[in-house]
């Protein structure tokens, strides 16, 4: 289907939040750990801000975590409405968060190698797996979908991103990390009648702003 078949009546711009701030200068698995935005994240969301700033954006929804919530201040300028949603939180990592990966791997040799078999379904001591973050997630999309009609932003987390791109481009979850999701981007989300085309993946809106 191409975007001429299926019209743009609106736009969902799915947002990943800029740069995390890493205690020590060692970046971890952070998952629902909450930490802050980055110098350099607020930096970021400041060029998403630039991009979005003639799209009609009606709404912003964004992860409750502090990282997201910032993203939303910098992005409304405090004059498009933002609202909380529990479910657009990133997968719950369980034991696992702050660990390095390297870490995890040292600790947890064998559910480290049962993950990669497997990302849909494995799940960490005391977390999700992706597709449960997904189940979540897909709840929230649609209910946000539901009670919209312009265009909107929903800011989450690379994590929860790419399993909603996965339902969307229909995809094989185990097949997640194929979907680029680097800090401070944007995926361009054409609806019409409920009917969803993924035009861009990972878009980096700063490197348009300087054209």
């Amino acid at each position: 289907m191409t975007l001429k078949e299926i019209g743009s009546l609106r736009t969902i711009y799915l947002i990943r939040h800029g740069l995390p701030f890493f205690p020590f200068n060692k970046r971890s698995c952070i998952g629902q750990t909450d930490y802050p935005l980055s110098w350099e994240g607020e930096q970021e969301i400041r060029g998403i801000q630039a991009y979005l700033i003639d799209k009609n954006i009606e709404k912003i929804f964004y992860s409750p975590l502090i990282r997201c919530k910032r993203s939303a201040e910098i992005l409304s300028c405090g004059t498009i409405p933002c609202v909380s949603v529990e479910d657009l939180k990133e997968i719950d990592m369980g034991d696992w968060e702050k660990m390095t990966f390297e870490e995890i791997k040292i600790r947890y040799p064998e559910e480290y190698k049962q993950r990669g078999l497997n990302f849909s379904s494995f799940i960490p001591p005391n977390g999700e797996s992706f597709s449960m973050c997904l189940q979540r997630g897909k709840r929230a999309f649609l209910e946000i979908v539901e009670q919209t009609k312009g265009n909107i932003a929903i800011i989450s987390h690379a994590g929860m991103n790419r399993a909603l791109i996965c339902w969307l481009r229909n995809i094989n979850i185990n097949n997640i990390f194929s979907i680029s999701q680097p800090y401070g981007c944007i995926n361009i989300i054409i609806e019409n009648d409920r009917n969803y085309y993924v035009d861009k993946v990972g878009l980096i809106p700063r490197i348009e702003v300087e054209k």
